[in-house]
């Protein structure tokens, strides 16, 4: 028997840099995402008590981390809503907002008392700590969704309000975390040396894009035996923006996957008999063009979506 699916909203930029991917929730539910589901055969869930909306804001006294209480307060806000859909037996398919929601994802499953494993599918690792990252780096140097991995793993020098939100801390081990699609390129050299340090299992992008079906493949028969339920967090900058146009960063125009490689990607992750829910990050609909190609790029991105959920879950 098929899943309901519940979607869940978080209108958020509050750990991002710019204001924008806070309109993502409304823009993708606009093309089409509810019924895009059914299509391929899925009871969606969308429930009519929509959060408040936390944007983004400048604060220059916090020269290290931005805007610290309203990401707490989301990811809270977070936390109980999954909660909520797993008590009812729903499949969370949470729309953000910033990366900083999965920590409100992963805490939620740890409530629930699921061994969880994250597969963080991400042109980045997120695995800076408010001061890591050197001046000049520019946009992303003191936003927090550049941490969300850094927080549930406990790494020194991360925000305690966000590390010790769950029922545990650290929410995850090294060895629960699976970074796929990384671009190094635009890692920070703190982030390099955690990954090594601590020993993240990563896939890097042009070894996902060589063989999207099988890499993912690969990683579910190698990593993760002891975990029985299986998360993913799918940040959009894993995609070529010149491919779908769709990302709050455009930095990934040389580099990344193509929305089709992206989706044999998700194909296989969700038809996991352990998948129990997935989380979409840092789509900004306030790039779009005047020639209306980023809304057939949001469009093309959710008809993928829908095809990637078209095998039944743990199939």
């Amino acid at each position: 028997m098929t899943r309901k699916i519940e979607i869940i909203s978080i209108p958020s930029s509050a750990g991002a840099y710019r204001a924008g991917i806070e309109q993502a929730p409304a823009a993708i539910r606009a093309v089409g995402l509810a019924a895009s589901l059914r299509n391929v055969g899925y009871d969606v869930i969308e429930r009519k008590d929509d959060p408040p909306i936390w944007p983004s804001r400048y604060n220059p006294g916090e020269l290290t981390a931005s805007n610290i209480e309203p990401t707490v307060e989301y990811v809270g806000h977070t936390r109980s809503r999954v909660a909520r859909a797993l008590a009812s037996g729903h499949l969370p398919l949470v729309i953000g907002g910033d990366c900083s929601i999965e920590i409100g994802v992963v805490a939620a499953n740890l409530d629930a008392g699921h061994r969880v494993g994250l597969v963080y599918f991400d042109g980045h690792a997120d695995m800076n700590v408010p001061g890591s990252v050197p001046d000049g780096t520019g946009e992303f140097s003191e936003s927090l969704d550049w941490m969300g991995v850094a927080h549930m793993l406990g790494l020194e020098g991360a925000v305690p309000a966000l590390t010790e939100i769950g029922s545990r801390c650290p929410l995850l081990r090294s060895s629960d975390v699976a970074i796929v699609g990384f671009i190094p390129e635009q890692a920070s050299d703190f982030e390099r040396q955690q990954i090594q340090t601590l020993g993240i299992r990563v896939v890097g992008w042009e070894t996902v894009a060589r063989d999207p079906s099988g890499e993912s493949e690969r990683l579910l028969e190698t990593w993760g035996h002891d975990l029985d339920h299986l998360l993913v967090h799918f940040d959009v900058d894993v995609l070529n923006f010149l491919d779908t146009p769709i990302a709050d960063t455009t930095a990934s125009r040389d580099v990344g996957l193509t929305l089709h490689q992206a989706t044999r990607v998700l194909e296989v992750l969700i038809a996991d008999s352990r998948f129990s829910g997935l989380t979409i990050t840092e789509v900004n609909p306030t790039h779009g063009a005047e020639d209306g190609s980023s809304t057939r790029a949001l469009r093309a991105f959710v008809q993928n979506l829908a095809q990637a959920f078209s095998r039944p879950v743990g199939d």
